[in-house]
């Protein structure tokens, strides 16, 4: 591992000297998750991670309503569990 410096208040520096080892393990491991992949080149900074999180949660029940209903429909058309599992067959078969 390198060894690198961060700058921080007087009082961030003055709890880091007189904290234990495990907690500096714990920092230690939380900055190298943070900074393991450049923001902007592998995943979106938090903020636009979080309003995509909210996004696709608010799109969830229009979604399942969906499933539901290509679910009624295929029972309508006379698909049950047996013929679906048989096509699953056939499809991995190739």
């Amino acid at each position: 591992m390198k060894r690198i410096v961060l700058e921080v208040d007087n009082v961030i520096a003055e709890n880091w000297k007189i904290c234990g080892q495990s907690l500096r393990d714990k920092v230690t491991k939380i900055v190298s998750r943070e900074l393991k992949y450049p923001i902007g080149y592998a995943r979106p900074d938090e903020n636009e991670a979080w309003e995509r999180y909210k996004k696709n949660l608010a799109t969830l029940p229009k979604y399942l309503e969906s499933i539901k209903e290509c679910q009624n429909e295929a029972v309508k058309n006379g698909l049950t569990q047996d013929i679906l599992d048989e096509l699953l067959k056939e499809d991995v078969r190739g």
